[in-house]
């Protein structure tokens, strides 16, 4: 059966519009006095119009309990293909052989099943195999840490409206506005302008959902409209305010995916031919998008199955996979099929199976709203009437992230149907909430840090003002190729950091940056990592305090410190990956097309200029790399700064019996001689330096005194632009004698290791 499956979601900055949009596309009268949404409002549409439905009005509505049943006729008659009675059961012997249970749904289904068999002598049978449609809109909320969730929810059969305040400035900082029964409260100013906003989502929506058809080209969704409200405050400037916001995003990668912007007046919604022109053009082209390019063939008992969930979600909002079995049966779905029929409307939106999560392997979520309620139950519009007995949990939670058990369990006692612990396991799955053990709270509770619901703070780039008793590493900025920090990234990116690092609550903590504390196993000083969100990269400040007692190198540790940030990068990109990649039987899979570049701001070129990176060579990266900048194209030395984020490879060393400490031997009036190299005792093995090439005991093979010195790995014999040798380590840990050319200066011995050089 042709079935056409869309999503509609509404996105955009708290208190634009976008619930009277919503209405306005509904054609339900404007209402000035509204309420913000609380992470998202989720409403099952159907557009009934004369051509759709047998319903005579011509508007949009949500669908109602009638709606469903009469539709049910047409997919018993096909789905069974024979005539019933309307006393007639409709269970079989599949129905029987799930067991012979008598609960309430099993109860429900049968009445469902009776009620749709009472309209049995109305039903035209030529009419069960049209195309139906249906519509999930998704009014999402416009805080931030709303945005955060989203991707989660995401799906590529969407039409997404990114929608804008057209009466203000596109360049000015947004501010998170909260609408309580028609009054406005102003609350945290984003560091982020409207404008940058919109493309971070067009970039972003592009980068998690583009999807491509067999021949490579790209599919038919998702689409996108930027919408405009207040538009009869702005009716001599529409064209200019369009053309503005479409000069920005033509061109890009992700243009692909809009379809245009349209500025409305959602005012005069529904008042006939008053109304706005522009969102009747709307209407239809969600009709179009949907009919045209949405059609998917569904099993008959799969669109059955679907259709008595959907009934069913009005009185219940979870069941158990058996009860899911019961109504599988039911719709002539055999017992094997239907975890997939599960997991198929799960990837249109209809329904939330998680069953690779423990606590949820046996719970399936038939009404979303009903989970997202519970989540929103952490972002509370106005005051908690309990809030003043729960006031250090809400401090706690609110100024520093952390949600503790007593909390959350209080916040999520309504939800009866799934525990709270259910929730919990859900944000830790998605990487949106991490176990943490503080000395803020007693131990015996709970403690789960969700850096999403923070407040933002105003950031400094690249900033190199340390206490004189302190050592920086030069900042590490990560990339994207879409222009900006993927929504959903950062706040994951530092949840999985939560689970190597300590929290550094001492320097506070903001959504967007984070100090944790890092101590290597083996040393005594204290590192600060500090993270932060800079709209367009993550930038990466290591920090050093030093202890006169250190026996590991800021250079090791950094390139430690390095690992957790790139495999943090990596957990993150896989979660992303998984909500991007849903697919569907006529659907392949979307591609998750960001990537993301590790890169080094320069500290050579004044601090004045702004931040900009070194470039360096493709291979061979390493302490004595030649690299230059994106201002400076002459090729330098590393600074030490940057030397400490890439290995010593330089080297090499000598053995002088006359002392235990290391010394230079002179040997500037030396000729040019064929110098022969002996390994003289047992060097470490080969894996323990491979194993640990940075420890302490295994520092290189050869050194070096000069830190002009461009060095070469893989070669046995090297001559660098200052004439200081270089050799293979694996030839020496082999043993093997080596002649290298050499016009050596100095020659720093370690006496340590027991090498002789014959001159």
């Amino acid at each position: 059966m042709d079935v056409a499956y869309s999503r509609v979601l509404f996105l955009g900055t708290a208190g634009v519009g976008k619930t009277s949009f919503k209405r306005s596309l509904m054609k339900l009268p404007f209402e000035p006095n509204t309420t913000s949404t609380v992470v998202a409002d989720i409403s099952r549409v159907r557009p009934f119009t004369r051509n759709w439905h047998t319903l005579k009005e011509d508007q949009w509505r949500v669908v109602s309990y009638d709606d469903e049943i009469k539709e049910l006729v047409g997919l018993i008659l096909a789905v069974y293909r024979k005539k019933f009675s309307a006393t007639s059961p409709v269970f079989n012997d599949s129905f029987q052989s799930v067991g012979e249970i008598s609960n309430e749904i099993s109860f429900e289904v049968e009445k469902i099943i009776s009620d749709a068999l009472l309209h049995i002598e109305d039903y035209a049978l030529s009419d069960n195999l049209k195309p139906q449609p249906f519509l999930h809109f998704w009014d999402c909320g416009g805080q931030l840490p709303f945005l955060e969730i989203l991707p989660v929810f995401l799906t590529s059969r969407t039409l997404f409206f990114l929608i804008f305040d057209a009466e203000k400035d596109l360049k000015s900082n947004w501010k998170s506005v909260i609408n309580i029964e028609g009054e406005s409260l102003e609350q945290e100013e984003v560091p982020m302008t409207t404008l940058d906003y919109m493309l971070n989502w067009m970039a972003n929506i592009h980068g998690h959902l583009m999807s491509y058809n067999e021949e490579g080209g790209f599919c038919a969704f998702p689409r996108m409209y930027c919408v405009g409200t207040h538009g009869d405050c702005v009716k001599d400037r529409k064209s200019e305010i369009k053309k503005e916001l479409e000069q920005k995003y033509q061109g890009k990668d992700f243009s692909a995916l809009v379809e245009g912007t349209v500025i409305v007046d959602n005012t005069s919604s529904g008042q006939g031919e008053a109304e706005d022109p522009s969102l009747q053009v709307l209407r239809e082209a969600v009709v179009g998008f949907t009919e045209k390019k949405l059609v998917l063939k569904t099993p008959l008992s799969w669109v059955l199955f679907r259709k008595v969930i959907q009934v069913l979600s009005k009185k219940f909002n979870v069941i158990s996979f058996e009860d899911a079995c019961i109504i599988g049966a039911a719709s002539n779905i055999p017992l094997k099929d239907v975890p997939h029929a599960l997991m198929f409307y799960h990837e249109l939106g209809v329904l939330l199976f998680y069953p690779q999560i423990d606590g949820m392997k046996d719970k399936i979520v038939i009404n979303p709203n009903y989970f997202v309620d519970a989540l929103g139950e952490i972002f509370p519009l106005s005051m908690n009437p309990d809030r003043e007995r729960y006031h250090i949990e809400w401090e706690l939670f609110q100024k520093y992230g952390i949600l503790v058990q007593p909390l959350y369990i209080k916040l999520w006692n309504n939800y009866k149907d799934i525990s709270s612990e259910f929730f919990i396991e859900v944000l830790i799955h998605f990487c949106i909430a991490v176990e943490v053990k503080t000395d803020k709270y007693p131990s015996h509770s709970k403690q789960y840090f969700m850096p999403l619901i923070l407040k933002s703070t105003q950031v400094n780039r690249s900033s190199m003002t340390l206490p004189s008793d302190s050592i920086q590493a030069a900042p590490l900025h990560i990339t994207f190729n879409g222009g900006f920090v993927p929504p959903g990234f950062f706040t994951r990116f530092v949840v999985v950091l939560a689970n190597k690092m300590e929290l550094c609550f001492e320097k506070d903590i903001y959504r967007n940056h984070v100090t944790f504390r890092y101590q290597d196993p083996n040393c005594n000083s204290i590192e600060h990592v500090i993270v932060t969100d800079c709209t367009d990269d993550i930038q990466i400040n290591v920090i050093h305090h030093p202890s006169d007692q250190d026996s590991v190198s800021f250079a090791k540790i950094c390139q430690d410190v390095r690992v957790y940030l790139e495999d943090a990068a990596k957990a993150v990109e896989e979660i992303l990956k998984k909500c991007a990649s849903r697919c569907t039987l006529e659907n392949k899979a979307t591609q998750y097309i960001f990537t993301k570049k590790f890169k080094y701001v320069c500290t050579k070129c004044p601090s004045t200029t702004s931040p900009h990176y070194i470039k360096l060579p493709p291979t061979n990266q390493n302490q004595l790399s030649q690299v230059f900048c994106e201002n400076n194209k002459s090729y330098r030395s590393l600074t030490e700064n940057e030397k400490v984020w890439f290995k010593d490879t330089s080297q090499f060393f000598s053995y002088d019996s006359s002392s235990t400490r290391q010394s230079c031997i002179d040997v500037t009036s030396t000729p040019v001689v064929a110098t022969t190299i002996s390994i003289a005792t047992a060097v470490p093995a080969a894996s323990q330096i491979r194993n640990n090439p940075t420890s302490r005991e295994n520092e290189g093979v050869i050194t070096t005194c000069s830190s002009d010195v461009f060095c070469m790995e893989d070669t046995s014999v090297v001559t660098t632009t200052m004439g200081v040798i270089a050799m293979d380590k694996d030839l020496l840990l082999q043993g093997s004698t080596k002649r290298l050319s050499t016009k050596t200066e100095h020659v720093c011995v370690w006496e340590s290791l027991n090498y002789i050089i014959h001159y």
